[in-house]
């Protein structure tokens, strides 16, 4: 039985290859982007006066503890239900949870302002790579502060172990939630020399954007098969690996 690789970055790659396994799907993790905190001043946080903005759970984690005590007063908006759930555990009490996109959040916003009735100033905890830079399309009324406090960078080598597995044939597909970490995945087949195993390999993506990637500049990819998720949610991402596997795409 061959694998699943799971490539979206930890520590939602363990997480995903321990609730496949729950399945009884055999998955690998290769984490294709890696995090690094981008250190914030101490008086960032001076212009948070109405809502803080959160679009990844890991936002919260890149910060000091001094600062969750400077932001724990506001209401939170997250960008879905898990980053929501991730705010509550750092000990915010007030949060909202969006629609899971940056349109939901505008839209919550602009509700904000009109039951407001009056300006507003939100402070927006981001990583450096945005698809949607929100704070440059605000409601009219709104102001977002942006604080970039983390940072992915693309994997440069992948482990031996991994590399023996793919040339074996015993990993036959991936799992993209991003183009920008299949890109990465793909540029790490290319320095490895073993580009070619990727016409073995089917992909399983979240969405049609997430797995049309830049034309790669040496070659045209020929994956095996690319099925795509009925929703861009991660519930239907694990049902499309549900599906795939149980129609024997890992036997």
């Amino acid at each position: 039985m061959t694998k699943l690789a799971v490539l979206r970055p930890d520590p939602d790659c363990r997480n995903d290859v321990a609730m496949l396994a729950e399945q009884g799907i055999p998955a690998i993790a290769l984490p294709c982007l890696l995090e690094r905190c981008i250190a914030l001043p101490e008086d960032s946080f001076q212009d948070a006066t109405d809502g803080l903005i959160l679009t990844s759970q890991r936002s919260l984690a890149m910060l000091h503890p001094g600062h969750h005590a400077a932001l724990r007063h506001l209401p939170v908006l997250a960008v879905g239900a898990r980053t929501a759930e991730a705010a509550r555990q750092h000990g915010f009490t007030d949060v909202y949870a969006g629609g899971g996109s940056a349109h939901s959040l505008r839209e919550h916003l602009q509700q904000w302002r009109a039951t407001a009735k009056s300006d507003m100033s939100f402070v927006w905890l981001s990583g450096q790579d945005v698809q949607v830079d929100i704070s440059q399309d605000t409601p009219e009324g709104c102001t977002v502060t942006r604080h970039i406090c983390y940072a992915m960078e693309k994997r440069t080598t992948i482990p031996a172990s991994f590399v023996a597995q793919l040339e074996a044939g015993q990993i036959s597909a991936v799992m993209s939630l991003s183009a920008r970490t299949l890109t990465a995945f793909v540029q790490l087949l290319h320095a490895h020399d073993i580009w070619h195993h990727h016409r073995k390999m089917s992909v399983l993506s979240i969405s049609h954007a997430a797995c049309d990637l830049p034309q790669d500049g040496r070659n045209t990819l020929q994956w095996h098969q690319i099925l795509i998720a009925d929703r861009p949610d991660h519930a239907s991402m694990m049902t499309l690996a549900h599906n795939w596997h149980h129609s024997g795409g890992s036997s």
